[in-house]
């Protein structure tokens, strides 16, 4: 496991008590991102509209890293930014 930051971004930093929180998750990306999903969610002061979300590690969208090899490191920052779509 190691420690990491997660940032709430846009509207979304509105349902947490901080804009951001440290968590612990496994280093491995494809169960690191489900695990952090449900940990903030469970923190969140309301429930958070479902839609979707933009991830970031370190400033670098989630779908460029290699997933399979991809490593989570002890201080990375993730940050969870709300997709805005209208018109």
């Amino acid at each position: 496991m190691v420690s990491i930051t997660v940032k709430f971004s846009g509207w979304l930093a509105s349902y947490f008590p901080a804009a951001e929180m440290e968590c612990w998750t496994h280093p491995e990306i494809d169960k690191a991102l489900p695990d952090l999903i449900s940990k903030v969610m469970a923190q969140s002061r309301a429930p958070v509209p479902q839609g979707g979300l933009m991830i970031t590690i370190n400033g670098q969208n989630v779908k460029k890293l290699d997933r399979n090899g991809y490593l989570i490191k002890e201080h990375d920052i993730v940050t969870l930014i709300p997709v805005v779509a209208g018109g």
